[in-house]
């Protein structure tokens, strides 16, 4: 069997992730004050309890993995068992330091250069918004 890979030993990469970001929500009760006021009296918020509101996760975001970018270290082509017989992928282990990562990267998230996998990140991006 021939295996082909999209990456050789020692090139360079960009992975993309799917990702999130923190967002703070502002407290309903206290518009984001932290404290209430009831007949002329100061209080500390019942619903936020002086927090001024909460974080929140939002998640769904692709962007460049600038952080683990790196040198392809090691190369392993996958091919699952009769269950599913035209199936197959290659992964590879990014080496930065000479030392793996211990992530192993699918072929379909790494690209060559920053700017194709920003491009790539676009993409995706654009199809989750039109879901």
């Amino acid at each position: 069997m021939i295996i082909t890979t999209k990456f050789d030993l020692n090139h360079w990469v960009y992975p993309i992730v799917r990702g999130g970001y923190d967002e703070f929500i502002p407290c309903d009760v206290c518009n984001g004050e932290g404290k209430v006021i009831i007949s002329n009296k100061e209080f500390t918020c019942p619903a936020c309890y002086g927090r001024k509101g909460r974080r929140e996760y939002i998640e769904d975001r692709w962007n460049v993995s600038t952080d683990c970018a790196g040198i392809i270290g090691k190369i392993d082509a996958e091919k699952y068992g009769d269950e599913y017989p035209n199936t197959s992928r290659t992964i590879y282990m990014l080496s930065t330091t000479g030392v793996g990562t211990g992530t192993l990267w699918p072929e379909e998230v790494l690209f060559p250069t920053k700017e194709e996998a920003q491009a790539e990140c676009d993409k995706r991006n654009s199809q989750n918004e039109k879901v």
